[in-house]
């Protein structure tokens, strides 16, 4: 009886080590292996690193379109982290104009498929609900990425859009 009561608690020690071996199998096989193998066979264009722009109204602008703003400077920063086709990284806003200043940091995430990059964008703070998603176009031979922002305007309740080009650093400075 004893001999039996030894081999099932080493029977059930066994499973339990097993069952956790597997595991970690799994999750750096689903982590490490499956991304570094598509990396090494994805052939498309190759985004990551750090993007940045600037949005600019100027007040003749604002006479110009009739528009209900006022002259504001707002600077993008993206940073992408790419494994194949998807993309993971980061998005900060800084926004200045006369009635309001104000910073904005998102966690990004999407894909890009023959030189198109969707993105969604959420607050890193959770106390903030403004989300977007841009979709974005790889463009003048790897240069700029261009396209639309839409987001949430906490400010005035609506959903808004902004037309962006980001730039990559190294690049900005050649032109």
């Amino acid at each position: 009886m004893n001999e039996f009561i030894d081999q099932s608690i080493i029977g059930i020690v066994v499973g339990i080590l097993t069952t956790i071996v597997l595991y970690g199998v799994k999750i750096a096989w689903d982590a490490k292996i499956v991304p570094a193998i598509k990396s090494m066979l994805y052939q498309g264009v190759v985004v990551s690193g750090e993007w940045t722009g600037a949005f600019v109204i100027t007040a003749d602008q604002i006479k110009e379109k009739e528009l209900e703003a006022v002259p504001e400077h707002t600077d993008f920063t993206l940073n992408i982290d790419q494994h194949a086709h998807q993309l993971k990284g980061s998005f900060f806003v800084d926004s200045k104009s006369d009635a309001n200043n104000f910073q904005l940091d998102f966690n990004v995430s999407g894909h890009i498929w023959e030189g198109y990059l969707v993105l969604n964008f959420s607050p890193k703070d959770k106390r903030l609900t403004s989300y977007g998603t841009a979709l974005l176009k790889h463009h003048g031979g790897g240069i700029s990425l261009e396209g639309t922002w839409i987001f949430r305007d906490v400010l005035n309740e609506r959903i808004a859009g902004a037309d962006i080009k980001l730039f990559r650093p190294e690049a900005s400075k050649s032109n």
